[in-house]
Formats: structure tokens, sequence, C-alpha cells
């Protein structure tokens, strides 16, 4: 899995996924701190600072006698201020030393440390994980000459660092990948909640968290290369999901649209539609096998090609909003649209291709979150979840 915050690939280890009640837990302090760096963000931004690099990392380290001066510049500093305190909060600041770091010499993290063991670096961070417990630090570190936060008066000898800590037992993985890692797992769980109610499920996945052709078409590359790239990415969450499936009491088959018969057998109708029959859980990789293709498109294909009943778009949105809920807060999620009505109002519930499909065959549309717990059993059931575009 490729690592966010260093670029680099990085292995999860461990097979068994904290529990329900843990995962919420720490998916929920997760969106509280994502909530309230989007506030520091927006607080930033009225006050004019959003013309420096990076200003959120820059402000949140600011020292305390900063933070009271900025709050007395006027009303909008002080919701700055006041921003700050909530994030920090959350995320608290620490030195160096008190994770056993040596601050006295020229670079402390390039020394011996009885507590952390090194992972990896970036350009502007270091990761490290602690022999006790196997949690996952990230510290924020100066950019080359520049110190973080030297805008407003840093100087060198200030070894303040922003701490995050994984808390994830034996994975040794940073805190951006935990929902990721609990989507794969709490999904698998539901998945096999579903099957066990009779339901027939197949899965298509995409692979934009490894590589997206229309990135790569973006930059130069050839398209179709770029998109083959896109679908053989698609092949590698596959076979993560297959596996997560597997553990959690499910049986998976992994089908595909590109011919890699070492590696997951290829795709036949007939041969899906027995597994489905069976009770196994199918997973559709390589998209449709064709460049210029999304994965909606090969969702709405192969959904038409079973006779699927549905298609479950799983996203991070509960459903289909008036406006973007993340910008505008008074927005409301429809309940169901018609597909006229979707077009009329331009939401972009699947790409134009995918949507033409679905309605051309009469396939609703249900789209619900991946991240609520319990999501998926709701929609099968026939709660109200998400939102359904039908004729």
């Amino acid at each position: 899995m490729q690592d966010p915050f260093t670029g680099k690939n990085t292995c999860i280890q461990g097979r068994v996924l904290p529990g329900a009640e843990a995962r919420a837990r720490l998916q929920d302090d997760h969106e509280r701190r994502l909530e309230a760096l989007a506030h520091l963000g927006a607080a930033a931004e009225k006050c004019d600072l959003r013309a420096h690099s990076d200003p959120d990392r820059d402000l949140v380290l600011l020292a305390e006698d900063e933070v009271a001066l900025l709050e007395s510049a006027g009303p909008e500093w002080a919701e700055l201020g006041a921003a700050i305190r909530a994030f920090r909060a959350l995320l608290p600041l620490h030195g160096l030393d008190d994770f056993g770091f040596h601050v006295e010499v020229e670079h402390p993290l390039e020394e011996p440390n009885a507590r952390l063991r090194y992972l990896h670096s970036g350009v502007e961070a270091s990761a490290f994980v602690a022999v006790v417990d196997a949690s996952v630090y990230k510290f924020f570190l100066p950019r080359e000459e520049y110190f973080v936060g030297s805008e407003f008066g840093f100087q060198r000898g200030d070894e303040t660092v922003l701490q995050a800590d994984a808390a994830l037992g034996s994975y040794r993985a940073l805190f951006e990948k935990l929902l990721l890692v609990q989507a794969l797992g709490g999904m698998a769980t539901e998945v096999v909640e579903v099957t066990r109610m009779g339901v027939q499920v197949a899965i298509v996945i995409g692979g934009g968290n490894i590589f997206r052709g229309v990135a790569g078409g973006s930059i130069g590359m050839d398209r179709a290369t770029a998109d083959y790239m896109g679908m053989l990415a698609t092949v590698m969450n596959s076979l993560a999901l297959s596996d997560s499936l597997d553990k959690a009491g499910a049986t998976a088959r992994v089908m595909s649209a590109i011919s890699i018969e070492q590696v997951v057998e290829p795709y036949v109708r007939p041969k899906a539609l027995q597994y489905l029959e069976e009770g196994k859980v199918v997973i559709f990789a390589a998209g449709t096998g064709n460049p210029f293709f999304t994965t909606d498109t090969a969702a709405a294909l192969r959904g038409a090609e079973i006779g699927a009943e549905v298609v479950l778009k799983a996203t991070k949105v509960d459903g289909v909003y008036t406006a973007d809920p993340a910008k505008d807060p008074n927005a409301t999620r429809y309940t169901s649209l018609t597909f006229d009505e979707a077009m009329t109002r331009n939401l972009q519930v699947l790409d134009a291709t995918a949507f033409a499909l679905c309605r051309d065959q009469n396939l609703p549309i249900k789209v619900f979150s991946i991240l609520k717990e319990g999501a998926l059993k709701r929609v099968v059931s026939g709660a109200d979840e998400g939102t359904l575009v039908h004729l």
C-alpha cells in the first residue's frame, strides 16, 4: 500500500482489525481532527493567510504567547486563535524530548532512540514506531533551511513537533491509513452479514488509491497505457478485498477483465453467475478491460450483465445532496431521485456513460457511505439510508 505521508510502499502487519467499538472510536477521533483542521483552514482564509504554502501546519505550531497575540488583533484573528486551540486539544503539541530524542544535538531524529524505531522520512516529516506497542508517531519538521512556523518568528532550536498516535496495536501504519484499513475490514464484515441474509453480492472496485488513468493522461502519458495501469491497480485492490472477505468468513472469487490467469481467473459471465448462485462473493477486477471507461461504467455494465437488482455505490458521503455538504451546511440529502431529476439538477451520481447505461437498463442506483457502520445492511434491508436513483 502506498503511504500518502512518505510516498513509499508500506506493509500493514497483523491480521485482526480492532473491534467495531474501537474502530468507531478511532474513526470518530480522526473525523473530529479533520473537522477541526477544516475549521482552522477556514479561519486562516478569513485572515488572508492562505497565500502561504502550508499555513495550517505553521499555525498549529505557534507558541502559546503567539496565539494570544493573534487573538488580540481583532475578531477574525480571535476566531483563528480559537481554531488553533481547538485543533491542538485534539492533537497536542509535544517536544522531541518527550519521545526520548536528544534535542541538544544538531539532528536529533538521526540519533539512536531506545523508545522509537525509525520507519521512513518524507519531505516534511519522519515516522517512527514505538518499541513497546507498535504505535506510529509522525513528526513534522522544518523544510530544508526553513522551519515550520518560521513565518511567525520561530528560531532554530524550537524543536516543537506535531504528534499523531496511530494507536493501531500490531498495525505499523500511519494514522491516515486507518480509515482505509477500517473500510476494507469493516466492509468485508458487512458483506459477510449481507450474504448470510441470502443476498447475492458482486463487487466492482476501483484503483484510484494506487493509480488513476485520468491522472496519468493529464501529465502526458498515453491515455490508453495509463488506463491499463489503472486496471491493474484494481486487480491489486481486488486481491486485498478478497483476502479480507476470506478472513471475515466469506468465500470470494476475483474475476478479471484482463487475462492474468496466474493471479486471478478471467471474467466469464456464466461462471460468475454460478459463483453467485453458490453464495460466493464475486469481485470484478480490471474494469471493463478497455481503456477510456471508468469504474462506474464497469459497475453498471457488470450489474446489467448479471441481472442485478440494484447498483450500490459506496462512497465517503452518505447519499446525494443538494450541494456539497462539506462546503454548504444547509445542504440536504435526497432520499430518492428519478434519473431525469438527477440529470436536470446536474447531480453527478455516476459518470455519464454509467448513468445512461443504468437508465437504459432500468437498473436503480443506491448511493451510500462506506464509512458508516451497518450502512450496507440497512440499504439491503430497505431502511432510509443513502439516496435511491430510479426511473
